[in-house]
């Protein structure tokens, strides 16, 4: 049974077994991982069952891992160099999910993008 890939309920929260939604992916690690996720759910798929089996660890940290993957692969395989040779683990399954962050983050989405339709008015609309 394929589960839906744009199913939002809950989709930010994950468990073990299930890992975590599409929302879930754009609020650790922005808009790349997330568009992935929308339009090549299978690669996705692929990628963090692979990232199991090699590392035998849930599918939550393999979705997490994957996202940080796709939005800076070179940062990922540095941190996890870093991590081999000693280094702190990174807990990416908790990156940016903290709520005040979350919603500073929203405020400023929201103002970027009040601003950039302002400019679209007054220089191509000419309003």
């Amino acid at each position: 049974m394929k589960r839906n890939t744009l199913a939002l309920a809950d989709s930010n929260k994950g468990t073990e077994a299930e890992g975590y939604g599409p929302i879930g992916s754009l609020t650790r690690q922005g808009p790349v991982p997330f568009f992935i996720r929308i339009s090549k759910p299978d690669t996705y798929d692929a990628a963090v069952t692979k990232y199991m089996m090699q590392e035998k660890c849930s599918r939550l940290e393999a979705m997490a891992n994957m996202d940080a993957y796709f939005q800076d692969p070179n940062g990922w395989a540095g941190n996890k160099l870093r991590e081999q040779n000693g280094g702190p683990k990174i807990d990416y399954i908790n990156v940016n999910q903290s709520p005040f962050n979350m919603v500073l983050t929203s405020a400023w989405a929201f103002g970027i993008l009040g601003l950039s339709w302002r400019i679209f008015q007054v220089q191509v609309l000419e309003k």
